[in-house]
């Protein structure tokens, strides 16, 4: 079984993590970023492809999946656990 990184926004606005989600489902972190857009450069360099989808912790109890288009983020659906979202994530960046 290859890693899939990817990474979510830790702090709103503020900070982004890399990372992958283990076979137990339990996030191992990578590295920390500033912006967004470094952290999905490092994504794409640790997966060699081109990265699309990410999820984000909307509200309490609130994951979604979606794509950013520049500093728009564009939702494509909702899960109520964190570990649903990251695996719709990793299904939709296959």
């Amino acid at each position: 079984m290859s890693i899939m990184y990817t990474y979510v926004e830790s702090e709103a606005h503020r900070l982004w993590t890399v990372g992958f989600h283990k076979p137990d489902g339990s996030w191992e972190p990578a590295s920390d970023h500033s912006q967004r857009a470094s952290a999905a450069q490092r994504v794409n360099e640790l997966n060699g492809t081109e990265f699309r989808f990410v999820y984000q912790r909307t509200e309490p109890g609130l994951w979604t999946v979606g794509e950013y288009g520049g500093a728009i983020f564009y939702p494509e659906s909702d899960h109520e656990s964190e570990t649903e979202a990251a695996a719709r994530v990793v299904e939709l960046n296959a």
